[in-house]
């Protein structure tokens, strides 16, 4: 809209500013793909970390879980839902 409109605006992508925009921010998208490998280890190491604390903590949330009435159990879901990105 600001693009139709002729306002200057700021970008998330690098290419929405070489088309008209007045500035971008974030990666370049090509740079995502070519991680240095110390950099994909380190991402690596993050995400098995991750993995092992959601593992760690999952029997004790489906033991809470189990423990709420119907009523608690609907409303906990209701709002898991709304935190949920769409699309």
């Amino acid at each position: 809209m600001a693009a139709r409109h002729r306002v200057p605006a700021v970008y998330p992508l690098r290419f929405m500013a070489r088309e008209g925009g007045l500035v971008s921010y974030g990666v370049e998208l090509g740079e995502t793909f070519r991680a240095r490998p110390s950099t994909s280890k380190a991402m690596e190491k993050r995400l098995n970390a991750t993995l092992a604390a959601v593992q760690t903590v999952q029997p004790a949330l489906t033991k809470f879980y189990n423990s709420l009435s119907d009523e608690q159990k609907a409303r906990f879901n209701s709002l898991r839902s709304v935190s949920r990105p769409t699309g």
